[in-house]
C-alpha cells in the first residue's frame, strides 16, 4: 500500500471531518512522501514491503528505529550524537571490513544482513526478498522471487537505507566502546504503545567466557514487557548475539540473531544467490530535458527563491461568508517554517459583530485574531521538525464557525517531539508548497509514468499548459492519474490540479479517491513571484460505498515585511503580541 493510501484509509476510518490545516499539513508532508513514491514502483523496492516471518512481532516491539538487523524500519532519531560521531565509527570498524548477522526462521531458512563501512555496502537476503545497496554509488536494487525480475533504483543520501545504515554503524560503534546506556533506547518512546522503556546493562561470566549484556525492557498495555537482549564479548568488545524475547498473543516467542565478522561479503546482489540470468527493471530517475527540464527548473527556482513570509491563513467552507472560518499562521524563513492556529477562549470570546460591506477583510481578521489565542502546532527549525505536545484535555466547546473553543490554560505544551528527517524541499508552507508542488518533478523523473504535456491556453492564461501523468503500480489492482494544469508566464505556478487513484474492475475503472484544487486571485512577491490567495479544493473517497465529498476554501494573506528572530524557528512557544509590527 503506498503512502497516500495508507493516509487516505486513516483518515476515512477515523470518521471525523478533517479540517483544511489538517488537510494542508498532511498533504505537504504527503507531497514530499509521493515524490519518492514516484521514483520506486512501491514499498517492495526498498525492501521494506518484504521481511522475514514474525515480521509484526518486530514492528511491535520496535516501532520507527533501525534495530541491528535494519529490516527497513524508519530511525526518528539518534539522540545525543557527538558532533565528530561519524569519524569514530570509522575508527571503531576499520579493523571489520564486514559484520554480518544471522537469524535462523522455520524450514531451515534464514535471514542474514550484511554492513560494510570501507565498502559502504548494505545488504539483505530472505526467502521472500534479496536487495542491495552500494551508497558509494547510490544504485541500488531489490529482487523478489515472485516478481522474478531485479528492480534497480537510486537511493540518495537522503534516504532510509543510507540512514539505516549510518545509524546501524552508530550504535555498533557505542557497543564497542561500552557505553553503559545506549541512546537509540530513547527513540522507542515515540511509539505511542510504549509506555516505557528500561535499559540495563550487567557484566556476566560463564563457561564461554566474560560478556556485557545490554537489555532493553519494553512496556505496553500487556502485563508482560517484551525485550531485547544484546551480549557483547568483554574482551574484544564485539557483540556476539541479539535476542528479542516477544509476547504474541499471549505466547511467548524469541528470536536470536548471530553477530560474525568475516574479511570478505557480497559485493553485488549476485553474490547473494540471485540467478544472473533475471531481467533488471531500471527505475533510476531520469535524466531532464526540454519541455520537462523547463517546467521542473522554474518551479524549482520559485520554491527556493521566494520571499520570507507570514501567512495568515482563513480556511472555511466554500459556501459560509468571508468572516466565518479559522484562522492559521504560517511564519517562512527560507526552509525554516512555524505553523500556530487561532483559538477562542470560551471564557472570554470575541463579539459577534456582522462586518459591515465596506470593510477591510484584511483589517477585520487582523483585529479578530488579536481577540484569539494560538496554539502552538509544528516547527521547523532547518534541520529537525518538532510537533508541539499537549495534555489535551476533552473540550466541551464546539462551533460550526471555528471548531477550535479552548481553555488556553488547559493547553500547556508539555514538550516538543523530534523528527530526524529533513525537508529539502523549501516550498513546504502554504501557500507556495501548493503554487509549485515537488510531486511534478518526481512525476517527470519517473520511467513509471505515462507522461502528456498539452498545450491548454485559457483566457486569464493563454500560454498554459496541462501535464498529464498515469502510473499502473505493479501487482496492483489499481491506476493513478494526475492532472496539473500551469501557466508558464508565472513561472509555471499551478492554476488547477486533480489527481485521483482508480481500482480496476475488468475493463471498467471505478474511482477511489480524488483531489481536486484551484488556486485563484493571483499576486506576486516583492521578488516578483506569483502566489495564489485564494485556494479551493475538494477531497472526495468512497465510505461504504459512496463518495464522500469534503470541500474547502481558504484565504492567504501574506505579509512580507515581518520581523523573525531566531528564537520564532525553535522548539520553544512563540513571545509578543501578533500583528504588533
Amino acid at each position: 500500500m503506498t503512502n497516500h493510501h495508507e493516509l487516505e484509509r486513516m483518515i476515512r476510518e477515523s470518521q471525523q471531518t478533517t479540517t483544511p490545516e489538517f488537510d494542508h499539513r498532511i498533504l505537504a508532508d504527503a507531497s514530499d512522501l509521493l515524490s519518492h513514491d514516484h521514483r520506486l514502483t512501491s514499498t517492495t523496492t526498498d525492501g521494506s514491503a518484504t521481511i522475514p516471518p514474525h515480521s509484526h512481532l518486530w514492528r511491535r516491539v520496535v516501532p520507527s528505529v533501525t534495530v541491528l538487523c535494519g529490516l527497513a524500519l524508519i530511525l526518528v532519531w539518534w539522540f545525543s550524537r557527538p558532533t565528530d560521531s561519524w569519524a569514530q565509527v570509522v575508527e571503531a570498524v576499520r579493523d571489520k571490513p564486514w559484520i554480518h548477522l544471522v537469524l535462523k526462521i522455520p524450514d531451515g531458512e534464514k535471514f542474514e544482513q550484511w554492513y560494510s563501512m570501507p565498502h559502504q555496502i548494505s545488504a539483505s537476503h530472505a526467502p521472500s526478498y534479496t536487495d542491495f545497496f552500494d551508497f558509494r554509488t547510490g544504485r541500488s536494487e531489490y529482487y523478489s522471487p515472485e516478481k522474478g525480475h531485479i528492480t534497480r533504483f537510486l537511493a540518495d543520501s537522503k534516504s532510509s537505507n543510507r540512514k539505516n545504515f549510518e545509524d546501524f554503524s552508530l550504535l555498533f560503534q557505542e557497543l564497542t566502546k561500552g557505553e553503559e546506556q545506549l541512546s537509540f533506547a530513547d527513540a522507542f518512546l515515540d511509539d505511542p504503545d510504549i509506555k516505557s522503556v528500561e535499559q540495563s546493562r550487567r557484566e556476566i561470566k560463564d563457561q564461554k567466557g566474560r560478556w556485557y549484556e545490554y537489555e532493553l525492557r519494553f512496556q505496553q498495555d500487556e502485563p508482560q514487557a517484551d525485550s531485547l537482549t544484546i551480549r557483547v564479548d568483554s574482551e574484544s568488545m564485539l557483540p556476539q548475539t541479539m535476542t528479542m524475547n516477544i509476547s504474541d498473543e499471549g505466547e511467548a516467542k524469541s528470536m536470536t540473531f548471530l553477530f560474525d565478522f568475516p574479511d570478505t561479503g557480497p559485493q553485488d546482489i549476485y553474490a547473494l544467490g540471485v540467478p544472473r540470468d533475471k531481467e533488471i527493471v531500471d527505475i533510476s530517475p531520469q535524466q531532464l530535458t526540454g519541455r520537462r527540464k523547463e517546467i521542473v527548473d522554474a518551479i524549482r527556482a520559485a520554491a527556493e527563491g521566494f520571499d520570507d513570509y507570514r501567512a495568515l491563513m482563513i480556511s472555511s467552507k466554500p459556501d459560509l461568508p468571508w468572516h466565518i472560518g479559522t484562522p492559521y499562521l504560517v511564519w517562512r524563513q527560507g526552509n525554516k517554517s512555524r505553523s500556530e492556529t487561532g483559538c477562542i477562549d470560551p471564557d472570554n470570546p470575541p463579539p459577534k459583530v456582522e462586518p459591515g460591506k465596506q470593510t477591510d477583510h484584511l483589517t477585520w481578521w487582523k483585529n479578530r485574531c488579536r481577540k484569539l489565542w494560538f496554539l502552538s502546532g509544528q516547527i521547523f527549525d532547518g534541520e529537525t521538525l518538532f510537533d508541539a505536545q499537549y495534555v489535551t484535555p476533552e473540550s466541551e466547546y464546539r462551533q460550526q464557525e471555528h471548531p477550535y473553543v479552548f481553555r488556553p490554560d488547559e493547553w500547556v505544551v508539555t514538550g516538543w517531539k523530534e523528527h530526524s528527517w529533513t525537508i529539502e524541499w523549501p516550498a513546504r508552507t502554504a501557500p507556495i508548497v501548493w503554487a509549485y508542488p515537488k510531486s511534478i518533478e518526481g512525476m517527470l523523473e519517473s520511467p513509471l509514468y505515462e507522461i502528456e504535456i498539452v498545450p491548454e491556453p485559457r483566457d486569464d492564461a493563454p500560454k498554459a499548459v496541462r501535464l498529464k501523468a498515469v502510473s499502473t503500480p505493479e501487482g496492483e489492482n489499481r491506476t493513478d492519474e494526475s492532472e496539473y494544469l500551469l501557466d508558464p508566464e508565472k513561472g509555471y505556478a499551478l492554476l488547477h490540479s486533480r489527481t485521483a487513484s482508480f481500482t480496476l474492475d475488468g475493463d471498467d475503472k471505478v474511482l477511489s479517491s480524488e483531489f481536486e484544487q484551484t488556486c485563484n486571485e493571483w499576486k506576486q512577491s516583492p521578488k516578483g513571484y506569483w502566489y495564489p490567495t485564494l485556494i479551493l479544493s475538494e477531497s472526495s473517497f468512497l465510505q461504504d460505498g459512496e463518495q464522500i465529498h469534503q470541500p474547502s476554501r481558504v484565504h492567504y494573506y501574506l505579509d512580507f515585511d515581518v520581523p523573525m528572530p531566531d528564537t520564532l524557528f525553535g522548539p520553544r512557544e512563540r513571545e509578543g503580541d501578533l500583528f504588533s509590527e
